[in-house]
């Protein structure tokens, strides 16, 4: 897999002085955007429409009616839709006969970029409202308030996570590491928030006192090539990280020493996390699977847990400790038990791109997970059913999920630069949580610069 994690470097930003596009530069660049679907329609065998639907993805269908509105430029599609249009199209021939398409086509990256600037258009062009929990509102991403192109690297910032309604002074993000952090590919905070660990795809893994942003200590040295994940133990004794090198390390958070050696993977490793209790952790990578170690012993807990058809590329146990789940490359979600390495039902199927995050609720009721294309799936994962509709707003990869301690709030940080909030969908009322900020502060790291207000849900499904 080819690493795309640098950011995509919007082409429409709006600055507080510009001024504000017309609805006919949207009209005319949805016609343009229109034609050249419809000549790519005509290059791929110039399949009939019921055909393309015929054809679509299984797990993103598309109707006739819905196609024939897009090619006509009668409206700008979701993400997720246009995606499917495009693969289906571009896994066609000039004569309409079927053939292989990479996912990892450069073409797609085309189309996902036209789409988001003239999403950033049309957005552009209606008032933001800055209301809280109004129900039945259009959810496309809102206009941010103002925008500064970003460094060609990402300082880690400190963002608040109480509902945003506009940005204030006290609001602003704030600046911990400045320029030394060089951005950050993977952070973690250890359970007593004193100490936050960041990764960049080099070899080494840093400290840092979460407080001050002042270093804690001299790096932590040891890998072969670059630190892709890193993870916490719960009682915060024990630091794991993983990359490139194909092995995991195990570090005193006392000591700062490397604890036993390093224990392999098959291939490269692009996540790891330990269970609630800490007595098991797990890894996920490149070669398709799933493993579990002891991290007292080091050893690996059974064999490799197989079945999805890319790379693992996130991994996260349920609270109670009783499930895994694991999404990747093959746009499915998986769940296994975590004694015995059994799975758990059958595979949740929704997303038409790679799976990037993943985040059970407190309570136990729900699963999120964030894809490439910007969309965020909520899942009953008990019934295996969808909750509602994806959520969308955001325009790129979506990078971090987390849920509030009391579950009443659900944020995705994305690659576009933004951090939505969201109010997350229970089939039936959840239980009352103890909420006390102070005693359970809901801590975002992210590399950008621009928060977007609290995105309300449709009415009926709260």
């Amino acid at each position: 897999m080819t690493d795309r994690d640098t950011m995509h470097g919007a082409a429409a930003v709006m600055h507080g002085a510009a001024a504000v596009p017309r609805a006919e530069d949207f009209g005319r660049r949805l016609a343009e955007f229109a034609a050249d679907l419809r000549t790519l329609r005509l290059e791929c065998g110039n399949l009939p429409l019921r055909e393309i639907a015929r054809r679509a993805p299984r797990n993103r269908p598309l109707s006739a009616a819905a196609v024939s509105e897009t090619l006509n430029g009668k409206r700008l599609p979701r993400l997720d839709f246009l995606m499917a249009l495009v693969r289906t199209l571009l896994a066609h021939d000039q004569e309409g006969r079927p053939h292989p398409l990479d996912r990892d086509d450069p073409r797609l990256d085309t189309w996902r970029a036209r789409w988001r600037d003239l999403e950033l258009l049309r957005t552009a062009q209606r008032p933001v409202s800055h209301r809280l929990g109004t129900p039945g509102r259009d959810l496309a991403p809102a206009v941010p308030t103002s925008a500064a192109t970003p460094p060609d690297s990402y300082p880690v910032t400190v963002a608040p996570a109480s509902p945003i309604t506009h940005l204030s002074e006290a609001d602003a993000p704030r600046f911990l590491f400045g320029d030394r952090s060089r951005g950050a590919r993977s952070l973690a905070f250890s359970p007593d928030g004193r100490l936050l660990a960041t990764a960049n795809d080099t070899a080494e893994v840093r400290l840092w006192n979460a407080t001050t942003g002042e270093c804690a200590g001299d790096p932590l040295t040891g890998h072969g090539d670059g630190v892709r994940s890193l993870a916490f133990s719960p009682d915060g004794r024990l630091l794991a990280t993983t990359g490139r090198d194909r092995v995991v390390r195990l570090w005193d958070m006392r000591t700062s020493a490397a604890v036993g050696k390093p224990f392999a993977g098959n291939g490269i490793l692009w996540t790891l996390a330990f269970s609630p209790d800490g007595s098991v952790l797990a890894t996920g990578g490149r070669d398709r699977t799933v493993q579990l170690w002891d991290p007292t012993t080091q050893e690996p807990i059974g064999p490799p847990l197989p079945g999805h058809t890319g790379g693992v590329e996130a991994v996260q146990f349920s609270p109670d400790g009783r499930l895994l789940a694991s999404g990747g490359a093959g746009g499915t979600v998986r769940l296994w038990r975590v004694d015995g390495g059994e799975p758990e039902g059958k595979p949740l199927v929704g997303h038409t791109s790679e799976i990037r995050a993943l985040a059970f609720s407190p309570d136990n009721r729900l699963l999120a997970s964030g894809d490439w294309d910007g969309m965020i799936h909520l899942w009953d994962y008990h019934t295996g059913a969808p909750v509602d509709e994806p959520l969308t707003g955001h325009l790129n990869a979506v990078r971090g999920l987390a849920f509030s301690p009391d579950g009443r709030l659900l944020v995705s940080v994305g690659m576009d630069r933004t951090i939505h909030s969201w109010d997350p969908v229970y089939r039936t009322p959840a239980p009352p949580q103890p909420r006390s900020p102070a005693a359970h502060p809901l801590r975002l790291l992210i590399p950008c610069r621009q928060l977007l207000p609290r995105r309300p849900l449709p009415r009926g499904r709260r």
